[in-house]
């Protein structure tokens, strides 16, 4: 059973380096992995190219309906080339859709606002900090030299 697809049944064999896929509703098809994450295949006498890469918090995809980046968060995926395709979980409750996409969006706006606002935080606190660290330098070695000439 799928989301999208509806209910079929699948078996799959690996035959001399080559994957052979039938399934109820597709067909057969014959695939093979020619590096990482990539893979080609035919199916009903149609050439396919298929990957999935991710680097970082993107992913990128490669299918018959064509190429994709998306970003993962702890709320789901927001899909940059076609935003319908993003989805979004709050409180156990599951959004897809054009409603993903925006809560996504408003999402990622407030954790890049909680980001810049830190880094000002850190720019601002970093001169004072500096200043107190080198204070409490220079007043330990004052003191080190004078206990030293008393001494």
């Amino acid at each position: 059973m799928s989301r999208t697809g509806g209910a079929s049944v699948r078996a799959q064999k690996k035959v001399g380096g080559v994957t052979l896929t039938a399934n109820s509703k597709h067909g057969i098809r014959a695939s093979k992995k020619i590096a990482p994450g990539t893979r080609v295949a035919i199916q009903r006498g149609r050439f396919q190219l298929l990957g999935r890469w991710s680097k970082g918090p993107f992913n990128f995809n490669l299918s018959k309906s064509g190429a994709s980046v998306s970003a993962k968060n702890r709320r789901g995926s927001f899909n940059f080339s076609n935003p319908k395709r993003s989805s979004f979980k709050v409180a156990g409750v599951q959004f897809r859709g054009q409603k993903a996409a925006q809560f996504q969006l408003f999402y990622m706006m407030y954790r890049i606002t909680v980001f810049f606002a830190a880094v000002a935080l850190w720019l601002i606190a970093f001169p004072f900090v500096l200043l107190f660290d080198l204070m409490r330098l220079i007043f330990r070695r004052r003191r080190q030299v004078q206990e030293g000439e008393a001494g």
